[in-house]
């Protein structure tokens, strides 16, 4: 397959990505059981009906079954026996469909018991005067690995192919996948890919083009350190990029049943760059973490101008999941 055809099919595997994995977002990447981890302050024994845990280093994990009903355990010490009772609560995938899907997925996702979550860290006080548990989802410890899957769904272009002026447009979709590395209580190493596009729809849909028609997309891979402050993390790091300008022009059209084919031949530019990636989330709940996206580069490898500043601004949907 020609370059100039994949590029032109970019935003088309984008689009698919996005309509085929979050359908119903719920039902798809939720399984059936939820993790927790119950942090306590002293050894303890958490019983749950016939069953029991023993918490090491002062806490133990729990497969919850997810279900529209609380659930209830309790935890025992040397001197102490406490009930807790934890609430049921819509998931963060069941809420992803209205980003995702506009809402859809939520008539797939209505009476599944997959939409259903718990809180995945529960922090037993041991002082007078306090709630029995505090919950804090947006808080990790060093050595916790966490999966990301992003969606950067508005993004800004800034490039300059080669040989013409300055190019930007802004538009939608992309998708990428990542790893959070957490090599302190407050910092965490990412690493990510992904790719980008500026369709001009906000939302899936088929198109036909008539006249010139220019198209921007990227591929990107981004190392970066990140900082957490409470539910803000901000990150800086290095990226390397593949932008993509291309130009087709498929003329005036007056036969709307014909098969649509550029009247001249398509200019593609593609240039292979590296730079700089920032990052700025906010925790908003569960795993869903929105932020912005900031990836400017400015050495190019394939092209007569070697030095040139391009850049891409993502508006990006992300959620973390924890792997261990």
């Amino acid at each position: 397959m020609s370059s100039q055809k994949l590029h032109f099919n970019v935003a088309y595997y984008l689009l698919l990505i996005n309509c085929i994995l979050l359908t119903s977002c719920a039902t798809i990447s939720n399984s059936r059981t939820e993790h927790i981890t119950v942090y306590t302050p002293k050894p303890s024994i958490l019983v749950i009906e016939n069953d029991s845990v023993k918490t090491k280093k002062n806490k133990a994990g729990l497969d919850v079954v997810r279900q529209k009903k609380p659930f209830e355990f309790t935890v025992l010490t040397d001197s102490d026996k406490k009930k807790i009772t934890l609430n049921y609560r819509n998931s963060v995938a069941f809420y992803a469909n209205i980003f995702t899907n506009y809402g859809i997925g939520m008539l797939v996702d209505r009476k599944n018991p997959k939409r259903y979550g718990y809180p995945k860290k529960i922090y037993i006080n041991a002082g007078k005067g306090l709630p029995i548990y505090t919950t804090n989802d947006w808080v990790y410890k060093k050595g916790d690995v966490l999966l990301d899957i992003s969606f950067p769904y508005v993004n800004s272009f800034h490039l300059v192919p080669d040989g013409y002026k300055a190019k930007d447009n802004t538009g939608f979709m992309g998708f990428a996948m990542g790893v959070d590395y957490f090599h302190s209580d407050k910092q965490f190493i990412n690493f990510s890919a992904g790719g980008v596009s500026d369709f001009f729809l906000p939302f899936p849909a088929p198109v036909d083009f008539s006249g010139e028609r220019e198209q921007m997309s990227s591929t990107f891979l981004t190392l970066s350190n990140n900082h957490v402050v409470n539910r803000f993390s901000f990150g800086y790091g290095i990226s390397y990029s593949q932008n993509t300008w291309h130009l087709s022009d498929y003329g005036r059209r007056f036969d709307t049943t014909a098969v649509i084919t550029p009247i001249k031949d398509p200019i593609n530019k593609t240039n292979r760059a590296l730079g700089f990636v920032f990052t700025y989330y906010f925790k908003v709940f569960g795993g869903f973490t929105p932020g912005i996206i900031y990836r400017p580069t400015f050495l190019r490898f394939n092209t007569a101008d070697k030095f040139k500043y391009e850049h891409l601004i993502s508006l990006d949907l992300a959620w973390k999941i924890p792997l261990n």
